[in-house]
């Protein structure tokens, strides 16, 4: 009876502590899955990396074999590939490049991603951090399948939207299947969001191996994986050589939690599952421990409590009953502690710990047990901590990217007011309240494009005014000569009058006066001469009248 009760007490508490291994490893799957998409979301805020993608595309076409030779060279490993930024190329696509790589890169290491890959909207790959298979390819290539719909999508769809494939087959250098997350591209220009691009995450089923393998892993735990909804292992490793136990393929299948006792290969194991949902794909994690190992201190005390019933039986009846008494006792006063810790009372005292008989095993593995219980409270304790953290540190992120859209909307505002003013033709205003320090360079060039312009204008309307007081002018001088003019042909006229009055009388005295005929005719050319010349005159002032009327229009 001792010996039952304390095998069920062993297996109760093995079930608590499995539990609370299995969710605390749960909750560690949930914060990296929120990790990743926080990652993302802020990577797909970056103006510079907009910038870089919408440009990238020409610099990959001007020089795509000598940009496969300075970033992918194949006989490095990704992380060694990852380091190198190009800085030291000379190339068009390395100063973007270098430009951008800094961040992705911290990133890429800090969240413990696969990989980050940039898809322009012509679909290719213009940026990934490892430089593997798919740097500069398209998305449309065979081997890119699930990048092409997860692609077409993120184009498709909200800017503000993550997309999710689960984990899908996708060859790469450490797996045959991958998760995806993708989100557009998205940057405020001039209070208009414009998809740039589509930013993509990898991450390999190898870097959840660590999230799901408790401490302890090979003694206290002999098994912790993670299997799909339809029983695919995912990560981790199973004793069994049969696979996943058909059990476990069932509670995956229905997403439920609990505990089951499964046969294997090597024996019963005992198992704790708890469902969680990975990148937008249910799964199970399972944390496990072979039977023997549960109720291995009942077993010895059933060993020693056949060899004590023995010697009971041999020996002298009194010997028998005191060494019973001194055995059942502290059985029941261990059965007792066992309930109690199963009650949720960790602060039960074992008092039997230091004795070397079986009470004293089962004493030890009772108390190793309260102190897998008070662990398990202090990791739910730092799981809460993290998780309050990671929400502060979101937070004042958050706050900080309102206040950065909030500084950029009024330069936005001011600056759009103050192009306003110049198409209504008010060019002394000017923008007075400062921006942001990152911002405030864009007002101080807009004032001083406006003072320039209209000093600008004001030299324009002075050399106009100018130009037309000098055409006044001229008008005047020019209507001055031409009356000048005229009077000088009327003189001529009159003169020429008078000749043709002398000629008259000198013919008639032309037999008397032949001399004087000459004369008279000589005086007659070149009174006609100086009428060509003034006739020469006047053409010319009125040419120069009308330029004047010309330069004042």
């Amino acid at each position: 009876m001792s010996y039952q009760i304390g095998k069920n007490g062993l297996i109760e508490a093995s079930k608590i502590r499995l539990e609370a291994i299995a969710a605390n490893q749960s909750k560690a799957l949930r914060a990296y899955d929120e990790r990743v998409e926080q990652t993302l979301t802020e990577i797909a805020q970056s103006q510079s990396l907009g910038e870089m993608t919408e440009q990238a595309g020409k610099a990959i076409a001007m020089s795509d074999a000598k940009i496969r030779e300075a970033f992918q060279d194949m006989s490095k490993s990704p992380a060694q590939r990852a380091a190198f930024d190009g800085s030291t190329v000379k190339m068009l696509y390395a100063v973007k490049h270098s430009s951008v790589h800094g961040p992705l890169f911290s990133a890429w290491k800090n969240a413990d991603l696969s990989d980050i890959f940039v898809i322009d909207n012509n679909g290719q790959v213009v940026y990934t951090v490892t430089k593997g298979p798919e740097f500069m390819a398209a998305v449309q290539d065979s081997q890119n399948a699930a990048l092409k719909s997860l692609f077409a999508s993120s184009i498709a769809g909200p800017a503000d939207q993550v997309y999710r494939t689960g984990f899908v087959s996708f060859k790469s250098e450490e797996s045959d299947v991958s998760a995806f997350l993708a989100k557009p591209l998205a940057n405020v220009v001039w209070g208009s969001v414009v998809k740039r691009g589509t930013v993509v995450i990898r991450i390999a089923p190898a870097k959840l191996l660590a999230l799901i393998s408790p401490e302890g892993l090979g003694r206290s735990v002999d098994e912790a994986f993670l299997i799909a909804a339809d029983g695919t292992l995912r990560a981790g490793n199973v004793a069994a050589e049969n696979g996943v136990p058909p059990e476990l393929l069932k509670a995956a299948n229905e997403q439920k939690n609990g505990s089951v006792f499964a046969d294997g290969a090597h024996g019963s194991n005992f198992y704790s599952y708890v469902p969680v949902t990975l990148f937008g794909q249910p799964h199970l994690l399972v944390i496990g421990q072979s039977k023997a190992n549960v109720v291995s201190s009942a077993n010895e005390l059933a060993k020693w409590a056949a060899l004590t019933a023995l010697a009971v039986l041999f020996g002298m009846g009194i010997v028998g009953y005191i060494f019973s008494s001194r055995l059942t006792k502290p059985l029941a006063d261990i059965t007792g502690l066992m309930n109690r810790l199963n009650n949720g009372d960790q602060a039960i005292e074992i008092r039997s710990v230091s004795r070397s008989d079986e009470i004293g095993i089962m004493a030890r593995a009772l108390e190793s047990f309260r102190q897998g219980a008070v662990d398990k409270v202090r990791m739910e304790e730092e799981a809460i901590q993290r998780n309050r953290q990671i929400e502060e540190e979101r937070q004042l992120r958050e706050t900080d990217r309102e206040k950065s859209a909030a500084e950029l909307e009024h330069a936005v505002s001011a600056l759009a007011a103050g192009l306003k003013n110049l198409a209504d033709g008010r060019l002394d205003h000017r923008i007075a309240t400062p921006f942001a320090p990152s911002l405030d360079q864009l007002r101080k060039d807009f004032n001083g494009s406006m003072m320039r312009l209209q000093a600008t204008m004001r030299q324009i309307r002075d050399n106009v005014e100018m130009i037309q007081g000098n055409g006044n002018q001229m008008a005047e001088a020019a209507e001055d000569l031409a009356k000048r003019t005229e009077q000088q042909a009327a003189s001529l006229e009159e003169t020429a009058a008078a000749v043709d009055e002398i000629t008259v009388t000198v013919r008639s005295s032309a037999e008397r006066a032949k001399d004087a005929d000459q004369i008279v005719r000589q005086a007659k050319q070149s009174a006609d001469d100086s009428a060509i010349v003034v006739n020469n005159a006047i053409d010319a002032m009125g040419r120069i009248e009308e330029a004047s009327r010309q330069i004042e229009q």
